[in-house]
């Protein structure tokens, strides 16, 4: 049997030709080469100019909020402190909160991410690069995540689903007897079992399980696990939140893109809306604009345009 010691990313059939036609420079639009260190050196002077010593102060206050009830390793509290440096840089991935991470390239994000900036330190020695795991805690796809497959079985919890799946608390736990009785005597099962036990424990929230359990199994590499759903975090992008609800930036700056990539593919995998905002009480819904108010898509509330930016300067 031939046996093949690299295969080409472009040979793999299950990627998308959209992202082959990417990767092979078909998009003459990319000029430059968006993977090369000249680039990387390019990103670091812009994002240099423009995150300043507040945001740094505030992004290092939330963090050690957010990461107090864990145990750290010794190389995230340095990162965390090295978060404060004008010469420190993250490299960012995220995920959904898949229950015991669901799909394998949960891990493999992390861990590429994880690559990415001991790749950018060993390029740039001068500068320091943070590994950073944002959380999709504002996610409401719940049915999306709330189990994961093994080579035997299909496991899932329940959960009241509708608003955020990062504060749905978890109550059923019979998937982690019946995960305990298929991996009782496997080589790695006692581990495996203890980690999803002191992972996902009744009363949690869905985002402090997954919290933990990553920082389980990715401390010794210096990640840092981010909520994006705090208040300080979110009154720093006030001014991009506003400019959704008033001029639907996302929507009509991607517009030419979508109709582009439509013609060529057929499909596009995100298609912005009109606002890509969501009202959230204790469910969340779409925020649209009918002309004249902005409407909370199944709720019956609507707001003036002064009316909508009073309840974001506010919330």
């Amino acid at each position: 049997m031939k046996q093949q010691s690299h295969l080409s990313f472009t040979d793999i059939p299950s990627i998308p030709q959209l992202i082959k036609d990417f990767l092979q420079g078909k998009f003459p639009e990319f000029n430059e080469d968006i993977f090369s260190l000249e680039n990387f050196r390019s990103k670091i002077e812009n994002k240099a100019k423009s995150f300043s010593l507040e945001n740094r102060k505030n992004l290092h206050s939330v963090f050690q909020e957010q990461l107090r009830e864990l145990r750290l390793s010794d190389l995230q509290k340095e990162n965390l402190s090295l978060l404060k440096k004008e010469n420190t840089f993250t490299v960012t991935t995220g995920h959904q909160l898949n229950l015991f991470t669901g799909p394998f390239f949960f891990i493999y994000k992390i861990l590429q991410t994880v690559k990415t900036a001991n790749y950018l330190k060993a390029h740039f020695p001068k500068q320091n690069f943070v590994p950073i795991f944002w959380m999709a805690t504002e996610d409401h796809d719940f049915e999306e995540i709330n189990h994961f497959k093994t080579a035997e079985n299909y496991y899932e919890f329940k959960g009241k689903s509708g608003g955020v799946v990062g504060k749905i608390k978890i109550e059923d736990l019979a998937f982690i007897s019946a995960f305990e009785e298929e991996f009782k005597d496997d080589v790695f099962g006692t581990e495996l079992i203890l980690l999803l036990k002191k992972a996902f424990r009744k009363g949690e929230n869905l985002t402090s399980a997954t919290r933990f359990l990553v920082n389980e199994l990715f401390a010794k590499y210096g990640l840092l696990m981010l909520d994006g759903d705090d208040k300080i975090l979110k009154s720093e992008v006030e001014a991009v939140f506003s400019a959704e609800l008033l001029e639907q930036i996302l929507f009509n700056s991607t517009k030419e893109s979508v109709e582009k990539l439509s013609g060529l593919y057929g499909k596009v995998h995100v298609n912005p809306r009109e606002i890509n905002l969501f009202y959230l009480t204790e469910t969340r819904d779409r925020i649209e604009f009918d002309g004249d108010n902005y409407v909370i898509v199944d709720k019956t509330l609507k707001f003036t345009k002064e009316e909508i930016l009073k309840e974001l300067k506010n919330h």
